[in-house]
Formats: C-alpha cells, structure tokens, sequence
C-alpha cells in the first residue's frame, strides 16, 4: 500500500470521525462532475479539430508562365498537401527559398504527413489543369512554393481555391480562382 492509500484506510477506520469532505455526498457530486466536465473543455479548447473539422477545396491546379520569367530560366513549382496542424504550421511560415532548402528534412519529419507535387516550368508555357493527388485530396492545407532567383517570400496558400491557377511573372507569381476545366 502506498502512504496515500495507508492515510485513507486510517481515516475510515477512526470512530466518531465527522465527514466534512466537500466533495462526498449528493451535493458534492453534483460539484465533481462540473468540475470534471470545465476541465475536459478546458483540455479541449486547445484542439482546432473539435469545433470544426477543416479540409481544402482544391480539386484542381493549373499553372501559366510568361515569357522571360526567372531571367528565362525554368522555374521549380511545389505543392504542398499538409494532412496535419503540425505540418500546415511548419510549412505556414517557409519563405520558398527555405522551403527548397529544406525539402528532404521534411519528408523525414513528416513521412506521411505530406504530399508534394512538384513541376519544372519552363519560361512561356503553361501547365493544363492537374487533379489534386489522391494523398493530398485529405489534406487540412496546401501551399505553392515557386523557387524564384528573385529575393522574395514565394509562397501562397491555395486551399480555399476549388480551382487553382498559379500565373508565373518575371520576379514573383499570383493565385487566383480559375473556371472549372
């Protein structure tokens, strides 16, 4: 028996002892389980998933280049599916620059938390609509990255555009909402 367990058998056996243990009885149950019940909420505020499950709408991305983009160098353009809060918030803050970087260090960190679709696009040609991958059609968030010679962030979000179209300028690139395919 532990000494926690000794001082209790010890106080039930005393005689005429008074209970004046606030939390026994009817009323003191009552006082237990909303206390049990503040601190399970109190627990649970600090997980985004319990109010609302997030999930993406993009279904399909597109890419456009002008001409001369990249001082006419090809342009390496990644997607990236976070299927977890702990990789969407990884990734939230990567300039693409770090992101490249750091490519195979996240695959390690996250070998199933992460699916990357990734094109090399050359100066004024366009991509056509690609399907979002199976692994990445789960995923909570999904971000370009546009490795550019240009100094710059080069990183957009695109999981709230059901259909996704990236335009490639010469020093930076935009998102936008395309019509349907």
């Amino acid at each position: 028996m532990s000494r926690c367990d000794l001082d209790a058998a010890a106080s039930d056996q005393s005689v005429g002892r008074r209970d004046s243990a606030p939390w026994r009885g009817i009323a003191g149950a009552g006082r237990v389980g909303l206390l049990g019940i503040t601190a399970l909420l109190a627990a649970c505020s600090g997980f985004s998933w319990l109010p609302l499950v997030r999930s993406m709408s993009t279904e399909t991305i597109r890419v456009e280049a002008e001409a001369g983009i990249n001082n006419d160098h090809p342009l390496a353009v990644d997607v990236v599916y976070a299927d977890t809060e702990v990789a969407m918030k990884r990734l939230t803050d990567l300039k693409a620059a770090e992101y490249f970087s750091q490519t195979e260090q996240l695959r390690r960190d996250f070998p199933t938390g992460l699916t990357i679709q990734r094109w090399e696009i050359v100066p004024g040609h366009s991509l056509p609509p690609q399907e979002v991958p199976k692994p990445g059609r789960g995923a909570i968030a999904a971000f370009v990255y546009v490795c550019y010679l240009a100094p710059g962030i080069h990183r957009a979000r695109i999981d709230v555009l059901e259909h996704a179209a990236i335009h490639l300028g010469p020093k930076s690139f935009s998102v936008y909402e395309a019509p349907p395919p």
